[in-house]
């Protein structure tokens, strides 16, 4: 007759985990000092998500072994499940904290332990932690420069954001003087997060920083010996590169989908697109089939140079540069003569090896150049050619959502550390001035920064706070329907939105929009001003509480716009005059490289 060990080792290969579970239990009542025991019952809490569980039977374990490793390696790979399959970062921090003194994932736990305390707002407890790996692993550069770059993803007021700033300058000065004592570095990999995306929240002109942050990434990253290109033999055909992340269904492809269709009616530009996403679907293929030359690559750097210097682009573009770090160290690197970049991520890259950006007049101030380093180029039309999006056959209705028919719907239809601190304040104004208001929101993925939210929000307005309503993470087709019920879309007041604009005005959802002096707060002021609807651009964040309100309890006024709207979508829609020009930039800089 088996035992309960043994039956749980069964149970364990069957996938039955909670019968696992229960074997497991009953054998660790009569040997409760049994590691192997507490090791199984650990995978079996996990794979069943008991994460809390699983944490506490794995340190069990822990303590109780001589031998270690075996389990220490279960838990950093069912942590690193958790990091980076399973998007649950922030729940994977108790397990990277069982291995801070493991002599073999001691360094991984302290990085990644950062990164999920990070990712979870808890950026006091962050810091904390970098500072004991930094004491730990004194010459190790990686925890350096997560203890410079680190910020937080929601902002507790306005002061908090200017006072991180402060800090980041102040860690950048830090950083650079200890590199001045020439320390035996430890770490040869680039580990920390793009700088650039994680500023765009913090609404500052932040050229200057990021020409810094470049000069030292360049110091650190970049070869000394780096190749300059020679110019590349001129064929026919304008040999064009575009570079990219997010060769899937992500909404930087949504973005510039248009511009691949329309590349590929120029018989005279060859095209190669350089792929280092970490997934393909569908969007993969059918941007694949655009191009001429097509290269999946992996996030390894040398790998990239290698394939990008053996096809010899005369002009490189690059899509989405601040996403993600590889693309950012890449850029650093002069690969074709002329070397630029787009609205992929709205701002400025601070690389001097980026010779132009390109934009809009529609969606840039007269004085735009003082936020770029690259040389700024403005089309008269817009800078992509928007495809409409694919709408579901059958809208959902509001009960599908839970929402009261009687309910009138503001809904912030972006990604919540857009969430700007001062909108706490505008939310509430809407709320105690139209009864019937109920604001909506989308959780982000498997992240718990709603809760943050949540709580920033109802210490100040804890007579409201049962107003805001956080919606699980939607799949493409119900965040349209949730968008296209909406009575009212707002938009955030620093990082406003792009594709989601787009997608607002398709549908003919008004969007209460207060622009910034940056591209990046700027895209449906742009899209107003274009369909001659500049009245419904707010002046200021008053104004923004006013239009919101005008429209959320005048139905008519509101269908009124909503069609004005949707008549003009031919003007912002499948528009290919802006993609000319662009075309036409590059055979300029052809002639004429810089």
């Amino acid at each position: 007759m088996q035992d309960d060990f043994e039956e749980g080792i069964e149970a364990l290969e069957r996938e039955e985990f909670s019968v696992a579970a229960e074997h497991f239990q009953r054998h660790l009542q009569t040997s409760p000092q049994d590691a192997d025991a507490w090791h199984n019952l650990g995978l079996a809490y996990f794979c069943s998500l008991e994460l809390k569980a699983a944490v506490h039977a794995w340190q069990q374990a822990l303590s109780f072994t001589y031998t270690p490793q075996v389990i220490e390696t279960t838990i950093f790979e069912s942590a690193h499940s958790l990091t980076h399959e399973q998007q649950r970062i922030a729940e994977a921090f108790d397990f990277y904290q069982l291995l801070l003194d493991s002599p073999s994932y001691s360094r991984k736990a302290y990085y990644f332990g950062i990164l999920s305390l990070a990712t979870d707002n808890r950026a006091a407890e962050a810091l904390q932690l970098t500072r004991q790996a930094i004491k730990r692993f004194p010459n190790d550069l990686d925890f350096r420069m997560q203890d410079t770059f680190l910020l937080p993803n929601v902002y507790r007021s306005a002061e908090d954001i200017l006072q991180w700033h402060s800090r980041l300058l102040t860690s950048l000065d830090q950083l650079e003087h200890w590199l001045a004592s020439e320390p035996s570095l430890e770490s040869s990999q680039v580990l920390a997060s793009s700088p650039i995306f994680n500023l765009m929240p913090m609404g500052l002109n932040d050229k200057e920083t990021l020409q810094r942050i470049s000069k030292l990434w360049r110091r650190l990253f970049v070869a000394t010996d780096a190749q300059t290109p020679v110019s590349p033999p001129r064929g026919q055909r304008l040999r064009l590169g575009l570079v990219s992340a997010s060769v899937w269904n992500h909404s930087t492809m949504h973005y510039f989908l248009g511009m691949f269709e329309l590349l590929r009616q120029q018989s005279d530009i060859e095209i190669g697109l350089f792929d280092f996403a970490l997934r393909t679907d569908g969007m993969t293929a059918r941007v694949t089939d655009l191009v001429d030359h097509y290269q999946r690559l992996p996030r390894e750097l040398d790998q990239g140079l290698d394939a990008i210097r053996s096809w010899q682009p005369e002009i490189l573009l690059y899509l989405d540069i601040g996403q993600e770090t590889l693309l950012y160290t890449l850029a650093h690197y002069r690969l074709a003569p002329t070397q630029c970049v787009t609205a992929g991520v709205p701002i400025t890259t601070g690389i001097d090896t980026m010779d132009f950006y390109i934009s809009s007049h529609c969606f840039e101030i007269p004085a735009a150049q003082d936020h770029y380093s690259e040389t700024l180029i403005l089309l008269d039309q817009l800078m992509v050619c928007m495809r409409p999006p694919q709408t579901p056959a059958v809208f959902k209705d509001r009960a599908a959502f839970g929402i009261a028919e009687t309910a009138h719907v503001y809904f912030f239809p972006h990604t919540l550390f857009r969430v700007d601190p001062e909108l706490d304040d505008l939310l509430a104004q809407i709320l105690n001035q139209d009864p019937l208001a109920e604001v909506y929101f989308m959780q982000f993925l498997n992240t718990r920064l709603h809760v943050h939210l949540q709580a920033r929000f109802a210490a100040r307005h804890p007579d409201l706070s049962h107003r805001l309503h956080f919606l699980a993470w939607l799949p493409q087709a119900d965040f349209l329907s949730l968008l296209a019920l909406a009575d009212v879309a707002l938009d955030a007041l620093r990082l406003a939105g792009g594709n989601v604009s787009f997608q607002s005005f398709w549908l003919g959802t008004p969007m209460i929009t207060c622009p910034t002096p940056y591209l990046r707060g700027r895209i449906a002021s742009g899209l107003y001003r274009l369909l001659g609807l500049e009245d419904w651009i707010a002046t200021d964040w008053q104004d923004y509480v006013t239009k919101a309100l005008l429209l959320g309890c005048n139905p008519e006024l509101r269908a009124s716009l909503s069609q004005a709207i949707l008549a003009g979508r031919e003007k912002i829609f499948n528009r290919s005059e802006g993609m000319q020009e662009m075309f036409d930039y590059f055979r300029q800089w052809r002639d004429q490289p810089q």
